[in-house]
C-alpha cells in the first residue's frame, strides 16, 4: 500500500454499483446495532481540528527527520511508503505493528518549541498523540485494550532533545458507536468499506448523530470501526481530561 505515491494520483469515486451494494451495507449495520436509550451515558467523540478552526502548533511536528518546509525528500517518501501498511495497521488495532512505530518526533523545519505544548495533537498520520499530563489522567481510567507509547521530541535535525513527555495513542478496543444512518455522517466516497467521517464544522450536527447502546463497565476509551479519524471517551474521563487544555487542541464533542 503505498502512502504518499497514492496521494498524487487522481482517487476514483466508488462505482454505482458498488455504491447501492455500500448503502445496503448501511442499512443492515445500522439495524444490527440498537440505539441508546435517553437515559444512557453520554459519549463524546474526539477529533482533530478541522483547518476552518485551525491550531499552528498541531502541525508542528512530524515523524521525519530534516523535514523541509518544500516537502519530503526522495528518502523520506520512500520511508513513508514502507511504513504505510504499519500505519494502517495500527489503527485497526494490530498490537504486532505497534512494536514497529518510531520511537522519535521532529520539529518541523522553521517551527519554534510550542509553547505551551499541545496536550494532543496529530502529526500527519491521523494517529494522536498526547502529552504526559494527558497520558497520566487516561491511564488512571480503564484504556480497554488501547496503548501510550512513548516518543522522544527532537529539533528538525534530531540534533536536540526535548524533555517533554509524548506518547502515542495506539487504538486498541473497538466498539460499535455511532448508527450507520445518522444525519450528518460523511461517507467516504472513494472506499469499497463501509467508513465514514464525523461532521466537520458546528458541535449543532454533533446533535442530530444516533449514539449507539454500550456496554455497561466498558472502557473509558474506544474506537469505532466505521469511523474514521476519531476516537471516543465518556463522560468520566471528559471530566477529567477538561483540567488540562485538551479541548484546546482538540475537538471534544457530546454525540447525540
Amino acid at each position: 500500500m503505498k502512502f504518499i505515491t497514492n496521494l498524487l494520483k487522481p482517487r476514483q469515486p466508488v462505482v454505482p454499483d458498488r455504491m447501492a451494494e455500500l448503502e445496503a451495507k448501511r442499512e443492515r449495520y445500522a439495524k444490527a446495532h440498537p440505539e441508546a436509550g435517553r437515559d444512557a451515558p453520554s459519549i463524546f467523540a474526539v477529533r482533530e481540528r478541522t483547518y476552518d478552526n485551525f491550531h499552528p502548533r498541531l502541525d508542528a511536528f512530524t515523524f521525519l527527520k530534516n523535514y523541509s518546509k518544500h516537502g519530503a525528500t526522495e528518502e523520506q517518501v520512500a520511508e513513508m511508503d514502507a511504513s504505510a501498511q504499519m500505519w494502517h495497521d495500527v489503527c485497526k488495532g494490530s498490537e504486532a505493528a505497534r512494536s514497529q512505530l518510531p520511537s522519535a518526533i521532529y520539529l518541523r523545519e522553521d517551527f519554534k518549541f510550542p509553547d505551551p505544548f499541545p496536550s494532543i495533537f496529530v502529526p500527519g498520520t491521523r494517529i494522536f498523540l498526547v502529552s504526559g499530563e494527558v497520558a497520566r489522567i487516561m491511564r488512571s481510567h480503564d484504556m480497554g485494550e488501547a496503548a501510550l507509547l512513548p516518543v522522544t521530541v527532537h529539533d528538525n535535525a534530531g540534533t536536540t532533545t526535548y524533555d517533554q513527555e509524548v506518547f502515542i495513542l495506539a487504538p486498541g478496543t473497538f466498539r460499535p458507536t455511532i448508527k450507520a444512518t445518522s444525519p450528518n455522517l460523511h461517507r467516504n466516497r472513494y472506499s469499497k468499506a463501509l467508513q465514514f467521517r464525523l461532521p466537520t464544522s458546528e458541535a449543532s450536527e454533533f446533535k442530530e448523530l444516533i449514539p449507539l447502546e454500550q456496554p455497561q463497565n466498558a472502557s473509558s476509551i474506544w474506537w469505532d470501526r466505521i469511523i474514521q479519524w476519531s476516537f471516543f471517551v465518556n463522560e468520566d474521563l471528559v471530566r477529567d481530561l477538561k483540567s488540562t487544555r485538551f479541548e484546546k487542541d482538540a475537538a471534544l464533542i457530546k454525540v447525540g
